[in-house]
Order: structure tokens, then sequence, then C-alpha cells
């Protein structure tokens, strides 16, 4: 999604579009609406991933407006992204001679599904549409590097082609991409969505720096492309190298930050992105900062830089699911501090947001544990999950964490009533090992061996990764009676 999308989705006029569109689908009321608002609406949904709904504005827009143009291609599109080629196809013959320069682009993708591709024909239409495209937007370079990703996405979504793709990038760079040194390409990077794409980008600007170590914004790209890639330490190189040339490159900036972040050096990754922040004024990173503060134990500043997360995201109606996640980081930050209370009512509202998130369910069970009572916890997971593996997974995540703050009364308390239904979930067992665990740290030696018995008898296989260096060279179904041994040797 560019920026310009991202603010219009979020103008004040949209939202009222959008609120009475879905209003009348909730309350199935028929809306007239325009054509425009119809693509609009369904080009929203697509921004968010919502291909069913995009499909169903488009659908209603139909039933309203049956022949226009603009809307059937639309519904082209969407079926050439369900892969439904047939009815894309039979669409594209029926808009023959509208004269929408979309329909080039439809049936240059429809030209990549041909047994074989049929490459020169889609190359052909593709052109063709990039030139009227270029005509309409009077030279404008961002929507051009728009037209040129969409074309890239679809040569490669559809066909496949390493090759070709990476032709059309280099097209792309030569026409496009900031080789006279004037900054980095954001753009470029954002059409390179497949690590597959990323490594072309990779490779083709360490031929570009090999020739040219000195442009502007070219070690930036190349940084970010080998973040894509996992190659974080070349990442990292490369953004030292951008800043080098410029201090305040924001890309090189934030990779650095992204890097630092890879390698759990939270200090040195919350200080590039601040910096980034300051200098770009994107606030749109303010959630990694907060994870940043809350690893290096600033609880307050975590809890002041999530309310500013939330406050940032809740301006918006495309950024929901951050919204939910900086209540999730404000929740255990202020868990960490002591404040249950004001715990409480972060992480439910983050699962009102998003209810069946695994790590939002195990940090609410943690806050319960501790402020309501063990009890209360097993039936809050209980209702998010049934009993399943992800109940067994949700409680065990929950008693580490609380064994993590030396909080062992109540992950022994939590783990013990996990035992309560390991006869209708068998991974219940499981919560032996990790009450053997909290007793060794409790230096309770008795109901340590009791329960590493029945660890060993029933779920020794998660044994070896909790106690293995404390029993080198032992099969962990043997733990026990080693230890046993042992004491009677002695």
């Amino acid at each position: 999604m560019t920026e310009d999308d991202k603010d219009f989705f979020n103008s004040p006029e949209f939202r009222d579009t959008l609120a009475s569109y879905e209003m009348s689908e909730k309350q199935n009321i028929p809306l007239y609406m325009d054509v425009d608002d119809f693509l609009d609406i369904s080009d929203y949904y697509m921004s968010i991933q919502d291909m069913k709904a995009s499909e169903k504005a488009i659908e209603r827009g139909l039933s309203m407006h049956r022949r226009d143009p603009l809307l059937n291609i639309s519904k082209a599109g969407i079926a050439i992204f369900k892969g439904d080629y047939d009815t894309a196809r039979k669409i594209a013959e029926e808009q023959a001679g509208c004269g929408e320069q979309d329909l080039l682009f439809i049936n240059g993708q429809l030209a990549l599904t041909e047994m074989p591709p049929n490459m020169q024909k889609a190359e052909d239409l593709f052109r063709q549409w990039l030139e009227i495209e270029e005509s309409e937007s009077k030279g404008n370079k961002d929507d051009m590097k728009d037209a040129y990703a969409r074309v890239i996405n679809s040569i490669y979504e559809i066909s496949g082609s390493i090759k070709v793709t990476e032709r059309w990038i280099e097209e792309y760079i030569e026409k496009n991409s900031p080789l006279n040194g004037d900054s980095n390409d954001m753009e470029l990077v954002d059409i390179c969505k497949e690590a597959s794409l990323y490594g072309t980008l990779a490779s083709l600007y360490t031929k570009i720096l090999d020739t040219n170590p000195y442009i502007k914004g070219g070690w930036s790209t190349l940084s970010t492309a080998l973040l894509f890639t996992d190659k974080t330490d070349e990442a990292e190189e490369a953004s030292e190298f951008a800043l080098a040339i410029d201090p305040e490159d924001s890309m090189a900036l934030l990779t650095k930050a992204q890097c630092m972040f890879v390698k759990t050096n939270y200090e040195e990754a919350y200080r590039y992105f601040k910096k980034y922040t300051d200098i770009t004024k994107d606030k749109s990173h303010l959630l990694n900062m907060g994870i940043c503060l809350v690893e290096c134990g600033k609880y307050d500043e975590a809890v002041d830089i999530m309310e500013s997360a939330k406050e940032t995201y809740d301006s918006t109606i495309v950024d929901r699911e951050l919204y939910a996640w900086a209540c999730y980081e404000k929740a255990n930050a202020l868990l960490l501090k002591g404040e249950t209370a004001g715990a409480v009512k972060e992480i439910d509202e983050a699962c009102s947001i998003i209810d069946s998130e695994e790590s939002f369910m195990q940090l609410k069970c943690e806050i319960t544990t501790v402020s309501d009572s063990a009890d209360e916890a097993i039936r809050v997971c209980m209702k998010a999950f049934g009993i399943s593996g992800k109940f067994t997974k949700c409680i065990i995540t929950a008693a580490s964490r609380l064994m993590a703050r030396e909080l062992y009364d109540e992950a022994s308390a939590l783990l013990n009533n996990l035992l309560l239904y390991r006869e209708f979930e068998p991974r219940c067992d499981e919560a032996y090992a990790y009450l053997a665990l909290c007793m060794i740290k409790m230096d309770n030696t008795e109901k340590f061996l009791m329960y590493l018995k029945e660890a060993c008898e029933n779920c020794p296989n998660i044994l070896k990764g909790i106690f293995g260096d404390m029993f080198k060279g032992i099969k962990p179904e043997e733990y026990y009676n080693y230890l046993i041994s042992k004491n009677r040797q002695s």
C-alpha cells in the first residue's frame, strides 16, 4: 500500500463511505453508490488482504452498474488473482473494445497464463499500458514506479520467470531508480515482495555499486534487500556504508535498527529506530521501539511509547492489528511493573480486536494467574482454545513466563491445574517436566524427584531440552533412575 493510498483510505470522506457500505452489508439494506465508490472500497479491502470482501464489493457494484467496464475489469483482475483464468478471459472478451486501458493490463496478465506463457504478447500489452500510464501521469515518477511494480509483480507471480522479472527490474532501475545520487529507492524495495526478488535486487545493486560505490542511497537499498534475504550481517555492513556517506539516510537507519533488533541488541536497535523516527516523523515503528524498551527493562518508558503507538495506530482504519499489538506490549510492560489492573485492561482490549492470537492469550493467562487465580486462567484459555494442543501450549508458555519472573508458586499452581485435563489432552503431560524445573528453582528436592519421575514416564521427549545440561550423556527416560542410583551410591 502506497502512502497516498493510506492517506486516502484514512480520509474522513472514505471512512464515511466505507462505514455506510459496511452498515448496509451488516443490515442487508440496499445502498446506492457510484462506481468509483465500489472500486475504492474493493481496493481498500484488497489493501488489507481481505480478498473475499474485495470481491463482494465489486459484485455489489455490478448489481447496480451491470455493464460498467471498470467494475467488470476489476472482477477480471480478482479472478486472475484467484487463479480463475477462464472467468477472467470470458470477461476480457466481453469487454473487448470498451477502450479502458486496464483491459490492456488484464490481457497482458492473461497472456502469461497461456501454455506456454505468451511472454512476447504479454510484454507488448504491458508496454502499451505503460505508455498510456506515462501520458496520463504527465511524467509523475511515483505513478510510474507504481505502474512498473504492477507489471513486475504480475510477471513474477503468474509466469514465475525469474529471467524476465530480472530484466524488467533492470529496466525499472534504468528508468526510475536514483542512480544519479538523489536518494534511496524504497519504491524499488517495495516491489520486491518475494524473497527471490529481494535476492535479484541485491545482486543488481551489488553490480551497480561495484561500478560506482558512492551512489547516494545505493548502499541503503542494498542493505534492505540483504536484510530480506536473511543476510543480516551483510545487511548491517551495507547500512553502515550508507550511513558513512549520509548519516541521515532514513532507509539505512531503519535497516540498521532492524538488524540490531534481529540480533537482539535492543539498546542499539532502539537508538536507530528513534533516530529514524525523529528524522522521518514516521511513527509506524513505535511498536518495535516499545519492545526494545521492554527488553531493556525500561518499563515506564515502554508504557509511554506504547500509548503513543496506540494513539498513532488508532487514528487509522488500516492499522488495527498494530493497535492490538501495541495494547499487548503495553500490557506486558505494565505487568512487569506490577500494575496488574492496567495490564488486564490492555490485554482485554487487545483480545477484543484479535481474539485468536496465541501470544495474547498466553499473556492474558499469565496476568489472570497473578491478578486472580490459576483456576480462572485455565478457564480463560479453555474458552479461547477448548482442550487442544493450543490450550496446552498457552498454559505452559504462560507458566514459563511466570518462572522467568521467579513467580514459582503461581507457575506451579497453573501447571498443576493443567494436569487436571491430561485425561482429555495427552500433551498436558508436558506440565510434569516444567513442574520439575519449577521445583528445582524452589529448592524442593522431594517434589522435583516426584515430578521428574512422572515426566520420564509420560513426556521424555521434551526433557532433554529442559534438563539436557544437567544430564549429559543420559537418555531422557533414564533421568530419574540415574538420580536415584546416584543418590544411593552417595
